[in-house]
């Protein structure tokens, strides 16, 4: 069984702000990541990948399902990048 399905803490996020911020918002208020998913109905495998930093591009359902998740407190356009690289 791996990390993310036993509920293990991942020790740091990704080097975007927006995996810092949905990482300290799911430890503040889930604890855990499955925990999160659950209630929240995302992929364990999905916010697990983008919070170490593992999604290369970040599909905009899943940006707008993670701003939904946790009402607002990460929003979509944090974890989008404009096209040319800047954001």
């Amino acid at each position: 069984m791996s990390e993310i399905q036993q509920g293990r803490f991942i020790e740091s996020p990704g080097d975007s702000p927006a995996a810092s911020k949905l990482l300290a918002y799911i430890r503040a208020n889930y604890g855990t990541i499955p925990r999160f998913c659950e209630e929240k109905g995302l992929s364990r495998l999905s916010v697990a990948k983008a919070v170490k930093g593992e999604i290369r591009q970040m599909t905009l359902e899943l940006a707008y399902s993670i701003e939904r998740a946790t009402d607002g407190h990460v929003s979509a356009h944090e974890w989008l990048e404009e096209p040319g690289g800047a954001s």
